[in-house]
């Protein structure tokens, strides 16, 4: 009995809940919050890509097969320099998810001076080593991007793929005199990248591209019957560039 009892003071208060209900009025609207939350990219479809660039070559090490051999093994220390050089790419890829996509690509790294010194010891003075390197590399690349904010979208990518290597005819030096001449040579290598970035939109179709990339171009032999080789030749650029979409 006491159970109904407070069963029936409950519906009881069920009227006067709902006229104070009534008077407080409609809960308040959040305006704008649509507008606060990242959006996705929508830009589905085949694209055309169009990049350009300035990029630094770097060596990882330097091998000699040449009177100077024995020197340079001696020596302690290779700093290994460049100077800036440009780089120019094309491509074409598709966008088949909100946060996928991939494209190929064809970039050609214009000549750069790599330079490679080492303290001599046994000479008592500093050995360089200095040539050209240009490079051709084809890569397919995959990319993620991040939620968009506003017309600005983050993204991280890499490729795989192949890279020729030219290496134009330079030298060895001890001082200013050159001592060895370096002969020119040529190879195909194993090539990949890692990138980031952020994509303006400028249009419904077209974005501007902006970011960094690290590409990875293997190693290149002289040329010449003592040949010596440059280790783990990359191009660290900063690239600038334009997305097109095709199919609008």
């Amino acid at each position: 009995m006491r159970i109904a009892r407070l069963f029936l003071a409950l519906l009881a208060c069920l009227p006067a809940a709902a006229a104070t209900a009534r008077d407080l009025g409609e809960p308040p609207e959040l305006e704008h919050t649509a507008d606060m939350l990242p959006e996705v990219p929508d830009d589905f479809g085949f694209y055309a890509r169009m990049d350009g660039g300035v990029s630094f070559l770097k060596i990882g090490s330097v091998r000699m097969r040449s009177p100077l051999a024995s020197a340079w093994a001696q020596s302690q220390g290779v700093d290994a320099s460049s100077a800036p050089a440009g780089s120019f790419g094309l491509g074409a890829g598709l966008r088949w998810s909100q946060w996928l996509r991939a494209d190929l690509t064809v970039d050609y790294g214009f000549p750069g001076q790599v330079e490679a010194t080492r303290a001599c010891l046994p000479c008592a003075g500093r050995l360089r080593a200095e040539a050209d390197v240009d490079s051709l590399a084809v890569l397919a690349n995959a990319y993620i991007d991040l939620p968009t904010f506003g017309r600005f979208t983050p993204w991280i990518g890499g490729g795989i793929g192949m890279a020729h290597l030219s290496l134009d005819s330079g030298g060895i030096s001890l001082g200013n005199r050159q001592i060895v001449p370096i002969a020119s040579n040529d190879a195909w290598n194993f090539a990949w990248q890692g990138s980031a970035g952020v994509a303006m939109r400028l249009t419904e179709a077209l974005s501007l591209d902006a970011g960094y990339r690290y590409l990875g171009l293997g190693d290149i032999k002289t040329g010449g019957p003592r040949p010596g080789e440059a280790r783990d030749i990359a191009r660290q650029e900063v690239r600038i560039g334009l997305r097109y979409r095709l199919d609008q």
